[in-house]
């Protein structure tokens, strides 16, 4: 009885085996047969992409022209709004070059020598003067109280010469006697006020004069001076700049003459 219950669980096993053997081998047929699908799919879709590519690169497909952009007859309207920011300038940042050194540049250094003044000529408180150029010589007062030089005079006559004022005047010569008699255009009239006496009108001139080696032809008045002692009075206008005045000498730059 053992033997027979044995013997059936052998063959029941042996046939479970062998039933699960054919299974196992037809599910390995069936996987082989859906691979082998599988992969004659994928054969196949590899080719016709092979023969799509060799065509597309062996023949190129034509170029379309695109259609010819017909103008509007009216011209597009634009949106309102804020016109568009231009785009960012590009700009190229200026490259440092290094300047040579220049050379030490030379200072001048002030000379410290001293520095010789014009010379002055020195004259006393009274001097004489050569008026004009006919050797007429005046006794003159140098006076640097008065700005413009006056001359004493012992005719006047005005007139007219091409429409300009004109002047015609003598002067008297105390030291050789008799008149000189000069021409000279009218430059303009000028007040002199005097102390204690009412301001009268002069007539100005010009006139050259000579005292040493200073010639000068400056503005003169004209004036009736027979009363004073000095017929020339020579002021600033002859002295600045030119002539130191002594007034404690006389005659230092011309001598008197000889009576």
């Amino acid at each position: 009885m053992r033997r027979f219950f044995l013997s059936m669980i052998y063959n029941l096993a042996h046939c479970t085996a062998v039933r699960y053997g054919e299974i196992r081998q037809r599910e390995y047929r069936a996987n082989d047969q859906a691979w082998r699908v599988i992969a004659a799919a994928l054969l196949i879709a590899s080719v016709s992409a092979c023969s799509s590519f060799k065509q597309t690169t062996g023949e190129p497909a034509p170029i379309q022209t695109p259609d010819p952009i017909q103008a509007p007859d009216s011209e597009p309207t634009l949106p309102a709004g804020p016109p568009p920011s231009p785009d960012p300038i590009e700009t190229e940042s200026p490259v440092s070059v290094q300047q040579p050194a220049k050379p030490p540049t030379e200072v001048a250094v002030a000379c410290e020598c001293p520095v010789e003044e014009p010379t002055r000529m020195i004259v006393g408180e009274v001097e004489y003067a050569l008026v004009g150029n006919r050797g007429l010589l005046k006794k003159a007062r140098i006076d640097t109280g008065a700005t413009t030089s006056s001359i004493g005079i012992a005719e006047l006559t005005h007139f007219e010469r091409d429409g300009d004022k004109w002047l015609r005047f003598s002067i008297n010569d105390r030291l050789e006697g008799g008149l000189h008699t000069f021409e000279r255009p009218l430059i303009r009239q000028v007040d002199i006020k005097q102390h204690n006496a009412e301001a009268n009108r002069r007539p100005v001139v010009s006139m050259k004069i000579t005292i040493g080696n200073i010639v000068q032809t400056i503005e003169m008045t004209l004036a009736d001076r027979e009363a004073f002692d000095f017929p020339l009075l020579i002021g600033r206008n002859f002295l600045e700049g030119k002539v130191i005045v002594d007034v404690s000498e006389r005659y230092i730059a011309t001598t008197a003459p000889e009576k």
